[in-house]
Parts: C-alpha cells; sequence; structure tokens
C-alpha cells in the first residue's frame, strides 16, 4: 500500500488488525512522512507551547522497526491472539487417529477420531514511558539532532527486547511460557561420547558433531512416525558458540559440520540464540517447522503496541507506550528435541 494522505484510514486499520493501536487516532500524514494530528510540516523543534493535537505524532518507520524479526521470532512465527482486554488465552493441543477399512456397500466400519487439550496462557501487559522536556529538546535540536524520533525508536526497542524476553522465558510465576521452558517440552538428549572421550563441540571434529545433530533428528523423526524426513523444512537452534563449532573440519578436511548437515537434511535453517549459551551445559533443539500443515509453535503477543496521547505538561512533554505478551506458544511439542551439554 502507498502511504499518503488518502489512505491513511486504511494503512491505520492494517495496524490495527496487527496489534498497533493509537489511543488519540492520527487523521493526517504530513508530507515529511509523519504520521499525526497535524498536517501542518513543522520546521520548528516542537515545545510545550503547542497544542497537544499537534505533539501526536509518529514516525513510519517506528511502524517498520515495531515489526522487525527479533531472534525468537526466527524460530517460531510471531502472531496476534486475542486482545488487551482478556486476561486468558486458550490454545487446543490436538491429536489425530483414524481407521481405515476395506470398502462395502453395507459397512459402516472405519472412524476418524480427535482429541483436544486446552492449554492456558496468561496474558503480560507491560509498559514504558517516553518523557522529554523542552529545554533538553532544544539542546538536542541546537546539534540537529532528532532527539524525539530517537526517544521514540528507543521506546520501540526496548518493547521489541521485552517480546523476545517474554518469548524465550515466558513470565515467571504465571502460565505464561517461552522457547526454553515450556513444561511440555520432552527431556534433553545428551551428546555421543566419542571413541577418544569427546562430549563438546568445541572438542570433536565435523563427523563428532554431525552424529550428535543426527541423533537429534533421529529422535525426532521416529516420534513423528514419518511426518518429519530428512527434507523436511526444520531449524536448528544453538548458541553463538555452537554455531562457530560448526565450521569444525573432518579429518580429511574435505567438510565441514555444516556442510554435513546441510547435505543431509537440505531443508535446515541454522538460527542462531545467545540465551542458548547456558550455564548448564549450552543447549540446542532442532525444531520440525510444520506437522502435518500445522504450524508446531507461534510466538504471541495480544497487542504489539499501544500508543497513548501524548501529554505536554509545562515544560515537558510524555507519551506511555503499552503492549501484551502471551509467551511462546508450543501447539505441537513432539516437534521438538533438545540436547544439553554440547558447551
Amino acid at each position: 500500500m502507498e502511504l499518503n494522505q488518502s489512505t491513511l484510514p486504511q494503512y491505520l486499520k492494517v495496524l490495527a488488525d496487527k496489534g498497533v493501536v493509537f489511543e488519540k487516532t492520527p487523521s493526517y500524514l504530513s508530507m515529511k512522512g509523519v504520521v499525526g494530528d497535524s498536517a501542518v510540516d513543522m520546521a520548528t523543534v516542537a515545545n510545550g507551547g503547542i497544542p497537544a493535537a499537534a505533539a501526536q505524532v509518529i514516525d513510519p518507520m517506528i511502524i517498520k522497526q515495531l515489526f522487525a524479526p527479533t531472534v525468537a521470532t526466527q524460530i517460531y512465527p510471531e502472531v496476534k491472539k486475542g486482545t488487551w482486554a482478556v486476561q486468558d488465552v486458550l490454545f487446543p493441543r490436538t491429536e489425530e487417529a483414524y481407521e481405515i477399512v476395506a470398502y462395502d456397500d453395507r459397512s459402516r466400519a472405519g472412524s476418524t477420531h480427535v482429541n483436544a487439550n486446552w492449554e492456558q496462557r496468561r496474558q503480560m501487559r507491560f509498559q514504558g514511558m517516553n518523557e522529554w522536556g523542552d529545554l533538553e529538546q532544544e539542546k538536542y535540536g541546537m546539534a540537529l539532532i532528532p532527539y524525539v524520533a530517537m526517544k521514540q525508536a528507543a521506546g520501540v526497542d526496548a518493547i521489541n527486547r521485552f517480546f523476545n524476553k517474554s518469548y524465550m522465558y515466558g513470565i515467571s510465576g504465571a502460565p505464561n511460557f517461552g522457547i526454553m521452558n515450556d513444561p511440555a517440552l520432552p527431556a534433553a538428549l545428551t551428546p555421543i561420547t566419542t571413541a577418544d572421550g569427546k562430549v563438546k563441540w568445541a572438542d570433536k571434529d565435523a563427523v563428532g558433531i554431525f552424529n550428535d545433530v543426527k541423533k537429534t533428528f533421529t529422535n525426532l523423526a521416529a516420534k513423528n512416525q514419518g511426518l518429519v524426513q530428512e527434507t523436511s523444512p526444520m531449524k536448528l537452534v544453538v548458541s553463538p558458540s555452537d554455531n562457530a563449532s560448526l565450521s569444525a573440519i573432518n579429518a580429511l578436511g574435505t567438510a565441514s559440520a555444516i556442510d554435513l548437515i546441510k547435505k543431509t537434511y537440505t531443508s535446515l535453517t541454522v538460527v542462531v540464540v545467545p540465551e542458548f549459551g547456558t550455564p548448564s551445559g549450552g543447549l540446542i533443539q532442532l525444531i520440525a517447522e510444520s506437522l502435518g500443515g500445522t504450524p508446531v509453535g507461534n510466538t504471541v503477543y495480544t497487542e504489539k503496541m499501544r500508543a497513548f496521547p501524548v501529554f505536554v505538561e509545562h515544560s515537558m512533554t510524555s507519551q506511555k507506550l503499552a503492549a501484551g505478551t502471551l509467551g511462546t506458544v508450543i501447539y505441537r511439542p513432539s516437534g521438538v528435541v533438545q540436547m544439553t551439554g554440547t558447551l
């Protein structure tokens, strides 16, 4: 969609559907690409002497920053569920079974069955405040620094960082879990000990590391009875240190571990996650992207950002930003295999 004054209502509707809410709805788009309640292209630095409506602005680039991929959303796609008013959201974990028999005109044999368990997730609403003073802003303006825009960008970055943290760890003390601690995750495997006693990836050659990845894939394939094959789209999630070890060469010096892995698992993607460098010996996960057409998991939010009205008070201006997270929801835990002890 081309963003201009005539398409602004549609643009705001798309943002609302994606979970970006403006408590005070912008109604004008300035020619400089700033969304706000004023259609005037102001060349002067904003201050407490202007109407509050004119201060209600947001740079469209902020929206792109808000939806920029984080590490967690590279593992599981991000989706919106519910609204910021709901307290809990229920997600189904389903299992199908069937019986097929030979056809007969008078037979009613054969059946299909579906079982669903409902998983509760509690919303965590969070907020941040942007504040700036008139003198503070004017001093930055003397150096041609767009201070308010930088404040807005920092506020959006803070929201994204907290989203990423909640998607990794969930929220302590609530039924809100993350990629690393969902209670439905399977018990972790351990690396294979090589003939010369090596366990950690940093000490192994390419074949030793490949054998550990093969062990996780064998477990993944066995649990899912043909739904996961070598050509299935998968993600290998590793710490930065383990990612560096993937460049280890085999004894003949002809191939690295990542070469062997990608040659065997042709649709595998490596995702590097700093949080996986755990003190307990590191963590890797091999994740099937989907099982039978159903996604294995999603990172879930209720609202990506709720921007409250800009408040001008005497010689300072402020704006509250809020959002809501449901953590990471893993619908099909059998699509995940873990291994610890690689570091």
